[in-house]
């Protein structure tokens, strides 16, 4: 399970565990849509109070001295946190609901937010789900461990709670709580053996997990459950954890013997890689035909889902930090002497030539803009201070051309946005945490200035990234500068 403390710095919104001194950053967001409700285009804002409040651009939607929790999928709602009491506000402007006062964790799986409250020392944690535009949350349970899944037709919920005997049980049930029904009555859910997978679909689960009495060296447990079916134990010697393909009719895992398989839900095997070498980590690419995994002799392998039964090797590294938006290319970090990342390359899913983008960096919080012609990434200058981790952040072309641009110095992990362009709070002083919310080109390297202030967080708004919101804390300037903006990119 998570530790309480990581459960309340997250819960606290500070960007990338900063003052819990984590790693970590935001996740790209998808193609640019046509058009989006809670784009305001031409410079324009949401209504709300008319204006960037206090100077602060964009449109103030709280005027509470909050942090960012986050934001719905369909980026209709912002969740955030003044101390331990969680609101929730529309993202376009408009009357916030108080949704607990004894926060612990939240966050949006979809447009479901999840919500963890009181001391797990009580024997669990207070566990709730709020769907947009309820009044209240709905509470589930009582004794809940650090682990839920919300199926995508909002119907449906998994999560762990507490057994008599320490250990924890994976229970299923509709979405308010009600007709719930325990699929794996003992596992072990602490710190490097949670369960992970979730739903294939609306109707279909599929998880892994660590037996109780084991640890996260030991084999795991992989099953699926159909809503109002049996549950099927698809194996129960796995090595890596499960990954769900995007296209949500199949899943992939590495079997004892160190197979790596891909499977239907009506248990076709689909493809696998029957190698003698084991597999820690498995991705799909963004349509589902082929996976990308390292193995344990340093090399970066590629499987073709239909009917593949012959993996090739497509570069030397040790871990897959991201896969191109077509599919195409992988991120891989290497090895330098048995310790560390020596070079982030670009590797040809094809088993074409790869390209090195830098040496002597890390791939930590790396990823490709949302047109795949650049790769952002941290590199490895990182400075530590008042309890956070800050950085320098980069980018280059991934075709090649031209040398890596430095966008940032002394900053949190990056967002990629739309349009190749990168939100990052940059310039960070570690006495009072003060600093730049910068936009920074991914193509030219210019960096615009968006606000100064010392900021909690920042998060893209879904779908289409053309939007965010950050939250601002200045003890510098006069109390109405407290609040959570929403802005549109320019």
């Amino acid at each position: 399970m998570m530790a309480p403390r990581m459960l309340r710095c997250l819960a606290l919104g500070l960007l990338a565990g900063a003052a819990c001194g984590g790693g970590g950053g935001g996740d790209a967001v998808g193609e640019p849509a046509d058009a989006s409700p809670y784009y305001f285009p031409e410079g324009g804002n949401a209504a709300g109070d008319g204006g960037g409040g206090a100077g602060f651009p964009g449109t103030r939607i709280s005027a509470r001295a909050a942090a960012i929790v986050g934001v719905s999928a369909d980026g209709a709602w912002t969740a955030y946190s003044e101390g331990e009491t969680l609101f929730a506000a529309p993202t376009g402007g408009g009357d916030e609901i108080e949704l607990g006062d004894a926060l612990v964790l939240a966050f949006f799986d979809g447009n479901a937010l999840v919500i963890y409250e009181g001391d797990f020392s009580a024997g669990g944690y207070d566990l709730s789900i709020w769907l947009p535009g309820a009044e209240a949350p709905e509470r589930i349970v009582g004794d809940a461990w650090g682990d839920v899944g919300v199926a995508p037709d909002l119907a449906h919920l998994w999560f762990t709670r507490t057994n008599d005997d320490g250990d924890a049980r994976i229970v299923v049930s509709e979405i308010d709580g009600s007709a719930a029904e325990t699929i794996a009555p003992d596992v072990w859910a602490s710190s490097g053996c949670r369960p992970r997978g979730g739903f294939l679909g609306d109707g279909a689960l599929v998880l892994s997990y660590c037996p109780a009495q084991s640890g996260p060296d030991d084999p795991r447990t992989v099953l699926h459950y159909a809503i109002g079916g049996e549950v099927e134990i698809v194996d129960d010697a796995a090595r890596a954890w499960v990954t769900l393909s995007p296209t949500g009719d199949a899943f992939a895992y590495a079997r004892d013997g160190q197979a790596v398989r891909v499977m239907a839900l009506d248990g076709a095997v689909l493809a696998e890689d029957d190698g003698d070498e084991a597999v820690s980590s498995i991705l799909f690419t963004p349509d589902g035909e082929t996976i990308v995994y390292p193995d344990d002799r340093d090399q970066i392998r590629a499987l073709a889902v239909a009917g593949g039964f012959a993996a090739a090797t497509i570069a030397e590294g040790v871990d897959v930090a991201a896969i191109s938006p077509e599919g195409a290319r992988a991120l891989v970090a290497t090895r330098v002497d048995g310790n560390g990342f020596a070079a982030l390359v670009i590797a040809a899913l094809d088993g074409g030539d790869t390209l090195t983008l830098e040496d002597g960096t890390e791939a930590a919080a790396s990823g490709f803009t949302t047109d795949g012609a650049f790769v952002v990434w941290r590199d490895d200058a990182a400075e530590w201070g008042n309890g956070y981790w800050t950085y320098s952040v980069r980018a280059r072309a991934t075709g090649g051309e031209g040398e890596p641009v430095r966008l940032a110095e002394r900053a949190w992990p990056p967002l990629l946005a739309a349009d190749g362009r990168i939100v990052v709070v940059a310039d960070i002083n570690p006495r009072d945490t003060s600093g730049r919310l910068v936009l920074a080109s991914a193509a030219t390297g210019e960096v615009e200035t968006l606000a100064d202030g010392v900021f909690l967080q920042a998060a893209l708004v879904p779908p289409d990234g053309r939007a965010i919101v950050y939250s601002v804390v200045d003890p510098e300037r006069e109390g109405d500068d407290f609040g959570v903006y929403v802005l549109a990119l320019p």
